[in-house]
C-alpha cells in the first residue's frame, strides 16, 4: 500500500468505534453544491497575443508519424495477454528541443519571447512534457493549439513552481509553446527542457463518421446500454468520469468522485491501482466529465468537447483490492455528483449495476449479480455475473452499485467479459480497500490553520510565507493581523487558476462589507491597507466561490 500526503485525524475514534460495534460506515450519492452556470473566468492569452506581437512563420519541430500497424500489433498483443480493462490511447515519444529551435523576438520593454511549435504527424492531440523548470519571476511558459495561437485556442500556462509537468492534451498535430522571459533576465539557457510528448491516437466517438480507422477506431461493442435511458442511475452516473493517466504512454481508465462522512464535497476520486499507482502517474491525471449522451438515443460529444480536469494528488493505493484514492486537484465543472458507498460485504447474490467508459467510449450501464467466485485479482475481490452488458478496455476502475441502494462496493480490475462474451469479471472489494482510506472519507484535510470559517474564529497571523493553504467551497480561510499605526499591512495569496479561482477581501471589523483584492491578477489576489491612525487589527477572508478545493500560498508584510 501507499499513503501519502496528511491523513485527516477527526472522526477515526468514532469511525474505529462504529465497526467495533458492528456497524459498517457508509454514504449516499450527493450533489454537487454549485448552483447556475460557472462564473466567467478571465482566459489567460498566450503572450504573443497579449503583448500585440504578429508571429508570422515560427520555427518547428514535427516528429514523423509513428508505425501504425507497430502500434497496432502491440494494442492487440496487450489486450490477448492481459486481463486487466486499461485502454491506451496514446504513445509516448522523446523529444530534443534546444534553445535554437526555436526563435527569439525582442519586445519594445526589453522582455523577449522564444516561440515555437512542437508536433507529431498524425496525432488527434498533444500532451507535452516540461521538465528543469525553474522559471524566473514574472516569467510566463504557454501552450496552446498552434492552429490557435491567435488567441483563439483555450491556452495552457505551467506552474510559477514545480519542476516537471505535463500540459493538459492539447487538440491537433502541432501544439506552440511560448516563453516570455522578463526585462532584465539576460541571455542564457531556457529555463525549462522540453523532453517528451504523448500522441494521442484514439478518440472512439470519430468511428460513427466514418473516419479514417486510425484517427477513428471502433467504438465499443453494441452489446452495450446507454446509461442515459436509464434514469434511475442519473445521479450516480454524473459522479463517473473518464480518466486519463500518462506512464511511458497515454492509458485511459473510469473512476468515480465518492462522498465522504463529513458531506463537504472534497474532490476524492476512485480508481483502479493497476491504472494509477504512483504519485507521478496521479498527476498527470486528466478527467473527462460528462462524456454521454444527453437523452437515450441521442448522439454523444466527442471527448474532446467535454469539460476536464487536469492534475490529482494520490492519497492511497494498494494492489491487494486494487484501489487508487485520488484527490483531484483541477477545477471541477459544475453538476457533478459524489457516489456513495457501503464499507460492508455484500451477499452473494446482490443485484448491482455497473458505468464505465467502456473502449474509452461514452458512458455505458452493465447489471449483473456479486459472487464471490474468484480468478484474477485474489482474496479481496468480488466477482461479477453479468447479466446484461460486460466491460472492456477503458471500463477499469469503473465503480458497482448495489442495485437497490445505489452504493459503491467495489471497483473493475480484471476479467474476461466482452460483447458476444457477456461472462464475468472480478472487482476489488471495497469493504477491503476501506480500512486503508477511512481517514480520508471521515472528512476532507484541511490545513493547520483550520478551524477558521468565520471572522470570529480568525487566525492570528504575523508578518511571513504560509504554505500549504486550503480553502474549500462553503468553507472560507478568515485571517487577521495587528496593523502598527503607520505602516500598510499587504496580504498576497498566489494560486493556480486552472484549480480554482481564489477570491479575497479583508475589513477592520467583523460585520462590515468587504474590500476585495486588486483585480486583473489571473494567478493572485492582493489587498492593502494603509494604517494611518493607531494600531488596529485588520481581518480578511480568502474564499473559493466557484470551485470544490484548492492550495495557495499567503504572503504577509507589513510595510
Amino acid at each position: 500500500m501507499r499513503d501519502t500526503g496528511t491523513r485527516p485525524k477527526p472522526l477515526l475514534a468514532l469511525l474505529a468505534a462504529a465497526v467495533l460495534c458492528g456497524v459498517a460506515p457508509q454514504t449516499s450519492t450527493l450533489d454537487d453544491p454549485r448552483t447556475g452556470p460557472l462564473a466567467v473566468r478571465d482566459t489567460a492569452l498566450a503572450p504573443a497575443v497579449e503583448v500585440g506581437l504578429a508571429l508570422g512563420r515560427v520555427p518547428q519541430v514535427v516528429l514523423g508519424a509513428p508505425d501504425r500497424e507497430a502500434i497496432a500489433a502491440e494494442d492487440a498483443r496487450r489486450s490477448a495477454g492481459s486481463s486487466d480493462k486499461v485502454l491506451r490511447y496514446g504513445v509516448g515519444r522523446a523529444l530534443a528541443v534546444a534553445e535554437h529551435d526555436g526563435a527569439w523576438n525582442e519586445l519594445p520593454d526589453g522582455r523577449r519571447l522564444w516561440v515555437l511549435d512542437v508536433g507529431s504527424a498524425g496525432a488527434l492531440a498533444l500532451r507535452l512534457h516540461f521538465v528543469d523548470l525553474h522559471l524566473p519571476a514574472g516569467a510566463r511558459l504557454t501552450a496552446v493549439e498552434a492552429a490557435r495561437g491567435d488567441g483563439g485556442g483555450e491556452v495552457w500556462e505551467a506552474p510559477a513552481e514545480g519542476s516537471s509537468v505535463w500540459s493538459p492534451s492539447l487538440l491537433g498535430e502541432t501544439a506552440r509553446v511560448e516563453y516570455l522571459q522578463p526585462a532584465g533576465a539576460g541571455a542564457g539557457e531556457l529555463p525549462f527542457r522540453l523532453d517528451r510528448l504523448q500522441h494521442l491516437y484514439l478518440d472512439p466517438v470519430r468511428a460513427v463518421a466514418g473516419e479514417d480507422p486510425w484517427r477513428a477506431p471502433l467504438a465499443a461493442g453494441g452489446c452495450h446500454n446507454d446509461v442515459a435511458c436509464y434514469p434511475e442511475w442519473k445521479r450516480e452516473a454524473r459522479a463517473v468520469a473518464g480518466i486519463g493517466v500518462i506512464g511511458s504512454d497515454s492509458l485511459f481508465c473510469t473512476g468515480q468522485l465518492l462522498n465522504d462522512l463529513a458531506r463537504d464535497f472534497t474532490p476524492y476520486f476512485l480508481t483502479a491501482n493497476h491504472c494509477v499507482s504512483t504519485a507521478d502517474v496521479a498527476s498527470t491525471a486528466e478527467i473527462y466529465w460528462f462524456y454521454q449522451s444527453q437523452a437515450c438515443g441521442a448522439p454523444p460529444p466527442t471527448l474532446a468537447s467535454v469539460p476536464h480536469s487536469t492534475g490529482a494528488t494520490l492519497l492511497s493505493a494498494a494492489a491487494g483490492s486494487d484501489y487508487a484514492l485520488l484527490r483531484l486537484e483541477g477545477s471541477v465543472p459544475h453538476g457533478v455528483a459524489f457516489a456513495g458507498w457501503t464499507s460492508a460485504r455484500v451477499p452473494d447474490g446482490t443485484p448491482v449495476a455497473v458505468i464505465q467508459h467502456p473502449s474509452g467510449d461514452f458512458k455505458r450501464i452493465s447489471f449483473g449479480n456479486k459472487q464471490s467466485t474468484l480468478e484474477c485479482g485474489g482474496a479481496d475481490h468480488l466477482r461479477i455475473r453479468w447479466t446484461d452488458g460486460p466491460t472492456e478496455p477503458g471500463s477499469s476502475g469503473s465503480g458497482a452499485y448495489r442495485v437497490d441502494t445505489h452504493q459503491l462496493l467495489g471497483q473493475l480490475h480484471c476479467g474476461p467479459s466482452a460483447c458476444g462474451e457477456e461472462t464475468y469479471d472480478q472487482f476489488g472489494a471495497f469493504a477491503a480497500s476501506y480500512p486503508r482510506i477511512a481517514g480520508f472519507l471521515a472528512r476532507g484535510a484541511d490545513d493547520d490553520s483550520a478551524p477558521n470559517q468565520t471572522c470570529a474564529a480568525a487566525r492570528l497571523v504575523g508578518p511571513g510565507r504560509f504554505t500549504g493553504r486550503v480553502v474549500s467551497y462553503g468553507r472560507p480561510d478568515w485571517f487577521r493581523a495587528r496593523v502598527p499605526s503607520g505602516k500598510t499591512l499587504r496580504v498576497t495569496v498566489r494560486f493556480a487558476h486552472q484549480d480554482g479561482v481564489i477570491e479575497a477581501g479583508l475589513v477592520t471589523a467583523c460585520g462590515q462589507s468587504l474590500k476585495l483584492s486588486s483585480g486583473g491578477l489571473r494567478n493572485r489576489r492582493v489587498l492593502e491597507l494603509a494604517n494611518s491612525g493607531g494600531a488596529t487589527t485588520v481581518f480578511w477572508k480568502v474564499e473559493l466561490p466557484d470551485d470544490l478545493r484548492n492550495d495557495y500560498v499567503m504572503v504577509v508584510e507589513t510595510l
